[in-house]
Order: C-alpha cells, then sequence, then structure tokens
C-alpha cells in the first residue's frame, strides 16, 4: 500500500465574513486485482516448436504493479514464463484439453482465463514401399497421410535414383519430377496419394522420394506438409532379376506392386537371359506343354526400349500362371 499526504485549506463564508481552516488528508493507495479477458482457442503441432504470448489478455489497474504467471492443463512438453506470459516448448501427446492461466499481482491478488489448446500431429506421410527390396519396375508409388489431404499445384515430387552403378553396369542415373497437381500422375482419395508416374522404373536400382515443403494440405489441420528429404525416410529397391544363365527358369526374381491401397501384393517374377542368346527363348516358346505357364514380355533395357536401347539386356517378364502360353 502506497500512502500520500495532502495539506488543504478549507474556507467558509456566510457572503460577508469568512473562516479558515487547514486540514491534512492522508489516501492509501488500495491494491486492485488485475483483470483479463477471454482467451481465443488455440493449438499445438507435436514435434514442432510452439510458443503463445498469454500477457495480452492481462492487465493491473494499478501503475506500475507487475504481474506473475502460472498455468495448470498444459500438454507435455509445454510451459508458462512465469514473468513474460510465454507458453512455449514441443508438445507431445495428441488431444484437446483446457488450460487454466492465472496472474498474480505484487499484493497476491488474482485473475484467471481458461481456454482450449489442441494439440495435433504435424501432418507426416508413410508409405509400405519404405525399404522394399524387389519392386516391380511398372509400380505405382503409394503413400498414406496423417490426415486427409488436397494437392497444392506447383509443388514438387521426386522420385531420385540413388544408383551409382545400376543393373548391367549402368552409370545413367535417372530422378523424376511430378507436380504435386498433376492429376493425370498423382490421384487422392482422403488420405490415400496415389502416384502414377508416365515411366518405368529401372531394374536393380535404389531409389527414395522427395516432398516439397507446402506440396499437401491437411484437410482438417489446414497444416501445409513438411518438406520430406531425408534419403532414409521413403525409400525402395526395384527387383533385380535373377540369372537365367546360371540357374535357368528358377533363378527368376519376384517381386511385389503397390495395391491403391497401400498395400503390397505378389507380381511378375523377372528373369535376366543377357548371354544365353536365342536357347532359351526358343525353348521357352517350344514349351507350352509345361504345367506352369510362363508370359513373356521382351523388355529393353533401361527405358524407352527401354531407355533407347542403352544396353541391349533382354529381361522376360514372367507371370506365373497355369493355363496355357
Amino acid at each position: 500500500m502506497k500512502l500520500k499526504t495532502y495539506a488543504i485549506t478549507v474556507t467558509a463564508s456566510d457572503g460577508s465574513l469568512t473562516d479558515s481552516q487547514d486540514v491534512t488528508v492522508n489516501v492509501t493507495n488500495v491494491n486492485e486485482a488485475p483483470t483479463s479477458s477471454a482467451v481465443t482457442a488455440n493449438s499445438a503441432v507435436t514435434g514442432k516448436a510452439y510458443s503463445f504470448d498469454i500477457s495480452g489478455s492481462f492487465s493491473d489497474p494499478d501503475a506500475g504493479d507487475t504481474l506473475s504467471y502460472s498455468a495448470s492443463g498444459l500438454p507435455a512438453g509445454l510451459s508458462i514464463n512465469s514473468a513474460t506470459g510465454v507458453i512455449s516448448g514441443t508438445a507431445s501427446g495428441v488431444g484437446t484439453g483446457d488450460v487454466t492461466v492465472t496472474a498474480t499481482d505484487g499484493g497476491g491478488l488474482t485473475t484467471e482465463q481458461t481456454f482450449s489448446l489442441e494439440v495435433i500431429d504435424q501432418l507426416a506421410f508413410t508409405s509400405n514401399v519404405d525399404n522394399v527390396t524387389n519392386l516391380d519396375v511398372h509400380s505405382n508409388i503409394v503413400l498414406t497421410a496423417s490426415e486427409d489431404v488436397t494437392a497444392v499445384s506447383g509443388k514438387m515430387i521426386r522420385i531420385v535414383d540413388d544408383t551409382a552403378t545400376g543393373f548391367h553396369g549402368e552409370t545413367v542415373t535417372r530422378t523424376f519430377t511430378i507436380d504435386a497437381g498433376d492429376t493425370s500422375q498423382v490421384t487422392i482419395s482422403g488420405n490415400t496419394i496415389v502416384i502414377d508416374p508416365t515411366f518405368d522404373l529401372d531394374l536393380g536400382s535404389d531409389y527414395h522420394i522427395e516432398i516439397d515443403a507446402g506440396a499437401f494440405t491437411g484437410a482438417s489441420s489446414g497444416l501445409s506438409s513438411d518438406a520430406v528429404s531425408d534419403p532414409t525416410a521413403l525409400n525402395f529397391t526395384t527387383v533385380t532379376p535373377g540369372s537365367a544363365q546360371s540357374g535357368g527358369l528358377s533363378a527368376a526374381a519376384a517381386s511385389q506392386i503397390m495395391t491403391d491401397t497401400d498395400a503390397l501384393a505378389a507380381s511378375y517374377s523377372f528373369l535376366d537371359i543377357g548371354g544365353v542368346g536365342n536357347t532359351l527363348a526358343a525353348m521357352l516358346l517350344r514349351h507350352t506343354t509345361c504345367q506352369e505357364a510362363v508370359t513373356l514380355l521382351f523388355l529393353s533395357m533401361p527405358i524407352p526400349i527401354r531407355r533407347t536401347l542403352e544396353q541391349t539386356l533382354t529381361v522376360f517378364r514372367l507371370m506365373r500362371t497355369f493355363g496355357s502360353l
């Protein structure tokens, strides 16, 4: 409490005569409680730095008084600075809860406000193609987002070729860039993103997927997707054909293909007939009575034909079905 003394002279008059009296007035400054206004609901994203200055919703009518702040109900990873009223940190655990902030003045008087704070997952992508070692070169690439998304035109998806020396010594690396908004190659259904390139991948090659920051927007959160650039985050290897020269038909290498639900399914088997001339092909074409039929798709390596005959390898794409050739 603050005390101030005022000396006052009081004069009385009846119209002709006057009289004065000196009076001392002591004024005590009584502490008044701080005040507050409603706080708008807020949201934090898991794994991302969060900062929210709450002090603008609190004030004290007593000039010079300093407020201190405390909070209850904060999500794990967040705390409040008692001097500044800034709530900060990195939240963990998805959910919505009520946070109550209390402001206290120097005399111990308080005011409080309660607001809703939601913690949401950052927009992220997964795929069952990750770490696959025998992907069919004709397969789509399918991603699953953590929520329903829409694509943003002008932002790119890249299928990056990480192979220095590929199948049969190929040294040309090919990274393919696709606009996320190109509906001829990118189809979205809810939180499933199907990438259907206009090209085939190379055999026996390592790839990883990169996505520009902001390529997709969360339908419910409104968040823009972060960049995906880690070569170990979404990586895979295409099938390497088995060698007919060393193992015959039994050496055909099985492959997997992605379904439009981000699942993996068995696909064709691949056989490299390089170095065996026409003998094996002639034998296969005559061998129509075998119980296991073989569909032969002669693939020139690499793409296109496949890739302008840079290699002369011919590959059998073997579909193991029972019936006639």
